[in-house]
């Protein structure tokens, strides 16, 4: 799956022909085009009820698509995060082994979840006490996760870093390289830049009268800095600070401790067990239910086409839904030929020369304003966005459900995947 590709979920009137004829005339538009693909989209009969009720319905399904949307987003961020990866790839996410994609294409109603013979309102619960409880959930492992994770981070970055900044020394020095058991002696670490070596040879013994003449001796190199000791009569220590500082010499503050290398490798050695503890089952948790909350995204999906379909064709008129995946290079050419198939000749949205109606001028206003068909259209993001959808921005068009229920009933599109 491409970032070429969209995917759309259309609504069809079958009319007097069957459900796998409305769909094969949709088929056959779509297969004309290279890169593209439809599919039935299985619907099962839902109950239905009062036009009040369903109306009423239309004003929860975007709750519930917003509620579900977000979640999916976040554990794919939390996915993300634990696989350190910058994005997700296709592999990465999964409704058990099928692919994002592969499931659109084969959507069947999962009855056992969510019961059709319960009404809208009790399929709307299950659904919200579903997202609830695995946010809660959620939310609890990754914090576990991400304390030690970051604990881990702070202890591998005190050993990185150029040797200016670097924190943590231990795995550096020896006992040998320090003089320890002086009242009056002490050896300082001094970080050379490379280009100032011969420098601080030639004149470390003048910075200051209490340094310790031929007591400088190399600790460790690296590419664009060398680490120094000197020992030095401990009352200097301020003052030979402030005047390295001048020569573009650096003395760190860094006194030797017994076992520090020994408690750090087994600080870092404990994080590191916890850290795999851990990431491996959240990993785990984290695809099962990344692949249990896109498939009630999928399922709120379909409930909104299914209301909406009826209340566009109304509750005694037999219509078809189909996945569609387009290549982004034959969106147009794919809308126009709906768009000749569905379309009523003379209404708005219609193929051919504008004609100025009654409608046409009812709503002239939100039509200059907002891209619109003969069929109610509606984009949102992140559907079967994989690789990119946590890293970038995605364009969200909703239109007006006033303004489409005057235009065509021809053809519903619910849903659009289009990146900016």
């Amino acid at each position: 799956m491409t970032e070429r590709i969209q995917c759309w979920i259309i609504s069809v009137p079958s009319g007097n022909s069957s459900a796998d004829e409305a769909y094969q005339e949709v088929k056959d538009l779509v297969d004309r085009f290279k890169g593209c693909s439809a599919a039935k989209f299985n619907i099962p009969a839902m109950k239905g009820g009062a036009f009040n009720y369903l109306i009423k319905a239309t004003e929860e399904v975007p709750k519930l698509e917003t509620e579900c949307e977000a979640l999916v987003g976040r554990i794919g961020v939390n996915l993300a995060t634990v696989l350190e990866k910058s994005m997700l790839e296709e592999h990465d996410a999964a409704v058990g082994d099928v692919s994002l994609k592969d499931y659109l294409l084969t959507f069947k109603w999962d009855f056992n979840k969510y019961p059709i013979t319960q009404n809208l309102d009790t399929i709307f619960g299950l659904m919200r006490k579903q997202v609830k409880h695995v946010d809660q959930l959620r939310d609890a492992k990754v914090r576990k996760y991400m304390l030690v994770h970051e604990l881990l981070n702070r202890c591998e970055k005190r050993r990185q870093g150029p040797l200016t900044t670097r924190n943590y020394l231990g795995d550096l020095v020896t006992e040998e390289d320090f003089i320890l058991d002086s009242k009056f002696l002490k050896t300082l670490l001094v970080v050379v830049p490379r280009t100032l070596k011969d420098q601080w040879y030639n004149s470390y013994e003048r910075l200051h009268e209490e340094i310790v003449p031929r007591s400088t001796k190399i600790i460790t190199e690296e590419d664009d800095y060398v680490l120094f000791s000197v020992v030095v009569f401990g009352r200097c220590e301020k003052d030979l600070r402030e005047i390295s500082k001048k020569q573009g010499f650096f003395v760190r503050d860094y006194d030797y401790k017994d076992n520090e290398m020994f408690e750090f490798n087994q600080e870092i050695s404990i994080l590191y067990t916890e850290n795999n503890r851990l990431q491996n089952p959240l990993t785990i948790w984290l695809k099962v239910h990344f692949g249990e909350i896109y498939a009630a995204y999928v399922h709120i999906k379909a409930v909104k086409v299914h209301i909406e379909s009826i209340l566009r064709y109304g509750p005694d008129k037999k219509h078809q839904a189909v996945v569609i995946f387009v290549d982004e290079h034959h969106v147009k050419k794919i809308r126009s030929v709906l768009q000749q198939k569905y379309s009523t000749p003379g209404e708005l949205g219609t193929a051919g020369p504008k004609k100025k109606n009654k409608d046409a001028s009812k709503y002239d206003e939100v039509v200059d304003s907002v891209e619109y068909y003969p069929y109610f259209l509606l984009f949102t993001g992140k559907l079967l966005s994989l690789t990119s959808c946590w890293t970038r921005n995605w364009v969200v068009r909703e239109s007006s459900l006033a303004l489409f229920s005057k235009l065509s009933p021809g053809i519903s599109v619910w849903l659009s995947l289009e990146p900016v």
